[in-house]
């Protein structure tokens, strides 16, 4: 299983892809969540860099928990930051899990960026506390922070835990931490500046719906170097996922046959259950809860249909996201083909946020 560790960014990831899957689902642990306390941490420089955290606390007594970030710098940071928090509600860990993916790619498309300027390392006022949420026992909070930073930067951003809000300030900036954290926890931070892109991902396929073989897109992307953020403390397993990695799409369609070509866009699971979020075009497309069994065929969940004209060159292009939930599982698909090349499932799409707008990161 080769591996790889970038020392700028303190990033590990692995190209054995049923690692990806066998690791990115909750590990059946529970371990009290620690009181004030550093449970992630790493640092990080210029670019976009997207932190999150999925922690779900099985501590009697409630726990706030949010993303500190530390200016390591000698001079005034000046950066933005865009954060989307779900709110925790009792006995609906995977429905908290999935509206946070869906809450924060409408902030992503809308933009919601927030500036924050950090002062010198040492100085009053070189740290900040974001994208905070209390979970009482057996709550999950679930939140994402995207950050841009500028060129020269140098940033600690640490997942905290504390008894309240106002007691977080308290926990010290160098340790001790990070401390062992929750069992069914993931922390993170994933580079996304590869290639002067920010996802990192992005790409232009080319496929012809004239031939009759079917695309398929993998979500997360093979490819993709950070696509898996394990959180490793001595004595504890890791604990992988992909959660807040966009992959990205431009299919641009042709037609050699002499034909029309009627396509479906479907999106599929790997086996199992799993929440899916996908964005067609301008439309954000929710999935609920997919069903699919251990080994294919598998149903497709039919989220657009178009019709290529016969012997169109290429004219048509067509936008595909697709992201792997919080509390879902890894690894999902986007399939063009014709339709009724896949089983039907027994649930249709519901689609649930259209923002009439084009997402340029």
């Amino acid at each position: 299983m080769p591996h790889a560790f970038d020392t700028a960014d303190t990033l590990i990831y692995s190209d054995d892809p049923e690692a990806l899957s066998a690791t990115a689902r909750p590990l059946p642990v529970r371990v009290t969540t620690p009181m004030d306390a550093i449970i992630y941490e790493a640092q990080v420089g210029p670019g976009r860099k997207r932190v999150f955290y999925y922690h779900q606390n099985f501590d009697p007594d409630p726990r706030s928990i949010g993303v500190r970030l530390t200016n390591l710098g000698t001079g005034e940071l000046a950066l933005r930051t865009l954060a989307y928090v779900e709110r925790p509600v009792a006995g609906d860990v995977v429905g908290v899990g999935h509206r946070s993916i869906v809450g924060f790619l409408q902030a992503l498309i809308a933009g919601h960026w927030t500036p924050l300027t950090l002062q010198p390392r040492g100085s009053a006022g070189d740290d900040a506390v974001v994208a905070v949420a209390q979970a009482r026992q057996g709550e999950l909070a679930s939140a994402f922070v995207e950050i841009d930073l500028p060129a020269g930067a140098l940033l600690k951003v640490q997942v905290i835990t504390a008894a309240a809000h106002g007691s977080m300030s308290a926990i010290g900036k160098n340790g001790p931490g990070p401390g062992q954290g929750d069992g069914i926890g993931r922390s993170g931070v994933f580079d996304l500046t590869r290639g002067n892109t920010v996802e990192g991902d992005f790409a232009v396929l080319n496929w012809d719906a004239g031939d009759g073989t079917p695309l398929e897109i993998t979500v997360p992307d093979g490819t993709f170097p950070n696509r898996q953020i394990p959180f490793v403390n001595p004595g504890r397993a890791p604990a992988q996922a992909v959660y807040g990695v966009l992959t990205r799409r431009t299919v641009t369609v042709s037609n050699g046959g002499d034909a029309p070509a009627e396509v479906a866009v479907y999106a599929q699971a790997a086996g199992g259950r799993s929440p899916g979020t996908f964005m067609v075009n301008d439309t954000i497309v929710e999935l609920g809860t997919m069903e699919s069994p251990d080994r294919p065929p598998r149903p497709g969940y039919e989220m657009h249909r178009f019709t290529v004209p016969a012997g169109d060159p290429g004219t048509i292009a067509i936008d595909l996201l697709g992201t792997v939930d919080p509390s879902g599982s890894d690894p999902l698909k986007i399939v063009l083909a014709e339709p009724g090349a896949l089983p039907a499932p027994a649930l249709p799409r519901q689609v649930v946020f259209a923002p009439g707008q084009r997402w340029r990161a």
